[in-house]
């Protein structure tokens, strides 16, 4: 028990890890790429190729029973396309799918300890703080700056990543297997 709650937290520590340890050297990385002209390309086919996987995971991995489940899986994924085509940075599109597997990573550690309700509530939270706490580091990185609006844009996506761990969640209870 305590080393699958280990493994869990330290996946979380480790995707922040990322998450944190990449606000110094995503400027001149952005940069570079921006002059070569390939950096919104390069961004937006990881970003819909990853959708696809995780739309694929799902399928094989869940037998969607609920007319429901179908119209938030199909709300969830025109929320993720709506949010690619709106933000014009790249960097943004990055946040907006990565703070969605934040908050699914972070759920997962907490419902180790508390019912699903409480888990989820704790995941938006520490989504939200982890997310603000992301821009703080960029208020005081050279070149960074400090917006509001990404703290919202991250907990929007850890919303929505939190969404598609409950449709499985719920699935998974009707005896689907996930």
């Amino acid at each position: 028990m305590k080393t699958a709650r280990a493994q869990l937290w330290g996946t979380v520590v480790i995707w922040v890890s990322i998450i944190y340890g990449s606000v110094y050297v995503a400027r001149p990385i952005c940069d570079f790429l921006m002059k070569k002209n390939s950096l919104t390309i390069l961004v937006n086919s990881i970003l819909l190729f990853s959708l696809a996987g995780l739309g694929i995971i799902i399928i094989q991995k869940i037998r969607i029973r609920k007319p429901s489940s179908y119209m938030l899986l199909g709300l969830v994924c025109l929320s993720y396309l709506f949010g690619f085509k709106i933000l014009t940075i790249p960097a943004e599109k990055i946040h907006f799918f990565e703070y969605g597997v934040l908050a699914f990573l972070i759920f997962r550690a907490v419902s180790f300890d508390w019912p699903p309700l409480k888990a989820y509530a704790a995941a938006v939270f520490l989504t939200t703080l982890l997310g603000w706490g992301d821009e703080g580091l960029q208020a005081i990185t050279p070149g960074r700056y400090y917006q509001f609006q990404d703290v919202m844009l991250n907990s929007v996506s850890g919303g929505l990543g939190l969404l598609l761990t409950f449709v499985a969640q719920r699935e998974q209870k009707q005896g689907c297997g996930f």
